[in-house]
């Protein structure tokens, strides 16, 4: 599906643009294959969908407020079909985040099963069950052998797939990431456990630890003017993030540019008095 809509916009410019499109296009990956389906993927996903604002150039923008009583609770967050965001809190509860009748805007999902895990795109109970979310936020019960041995890991935390079965990673409660394809360490620090993190389908753009968030990024911007200098990444500290590590409930999403130079990259986050920032860094 996502190829045909890459090649409606790029082969045909004047198409009119579709957000439900552009996230689709994102969530693959082809965030990578040209500038302007970039340009059109993080303006579109993040400042679009989030918040109507234009402006990339601001390092900080409040775009929201919501009106949800379960924000200073929350465990981390599921992303569920399309562009559902769903959260899972410390008591295994599970809630949708939306604009509802009620003028707030987290429901819970009418649902006795508590949920403490996420594997792939699943939600594991505490009975080691495996559970999909639809379009109707209907939970329903599925069997997924291609993760079996993460499900019945009970020491992994979470559990996330790459594009095309490369990247895989896994997070487990010793506080370190693991690499899904050789089981080697990928990512750990000292003194510091990893309780979190975000991936995009090809890197792990996010950490959070339990003292701070980390953001992937550049070691030497050289390789910004050099064609024969490679780039490599290293996980920095977010001195932005980490100022309101108490304060934050969670990260909605953060998506990266990886075409223009220098690269930037664009966090949405949620305060737990639900004030919600797009925050622009590079």
């Amino acid at each position: 599906m996502w190829q045909k809509l890459v090649k409606k916009y790029v082969l045909q410019p004047k198409t009119e643009i579709k957000i439900d499109d552009i996230i689709v296009i994102v969530k693959k990956g082809v965030i990578i294959m040209s500038r302007k389906i970039v340009m059109l993927g993080l303006c579109g996903v993040i400042m679009l969908s989030l918040c109507g604002c234009k402006n990339l150039n601001e390092e900080k923008k409040e775009i929201d407020k919501l009106n949800c009583s379960i924000l200073n609770n929350v465990k981390t967050k599921f992303e569920g079909k399309g562009t559902t965001t769903y959260l899972i809190t410390n008591d295994g509860d599970l809630y949708k985040i939306g604009n509802f009748s009620d003028d707030t805007n987290c429901k819970k999902i009418d649902s006795n099963l508590k949920f403490e895990r996420i594997v792939d795109n699943y939600l594991i109970d505490n009975q080691n069950n495996l559970y999909e979310i639809d379009n109707k936020d209907i939970v329903k019960k599925q069997n997924a052998s291609y993760i079996d041995k993460y499900v019945n890991d009970n020491s992994i935390v979470k559990f996330s797939a790459g594009i095309l079965n490369v990247n895989d990673f896994y997070l487990k409660n010793d506080g370190i990431i693991y690499n899904g394809q050789t089981n080697n360490i990928f990512k750990s620090f000292t003194n510091e456990k990893i309780l979190d993190f975000l991936h995009d389908g090809t890197h792990i753009v996010l950490i959070k630890t339990d003292k701070a968030y980390y953001i992937r990024k550049v070691k030497d911007t050289k390789c910004y003017k050099h064609d024969d200098i490679k780039c490599k990444y290293e996980y920095e500290k977010d001195e932005e993030l980490t100022k309101k590590y108490k304060q934050i409930s969670y990260i909605g999403r953060c998506l990266f540019e990886e075409v223009e130079k220098p690269k930037y990259y664009g966090c949405e986050y949620v305060l737990k008095d639900g004030t919600a920032f797009l925050y622009k860094g590079v």
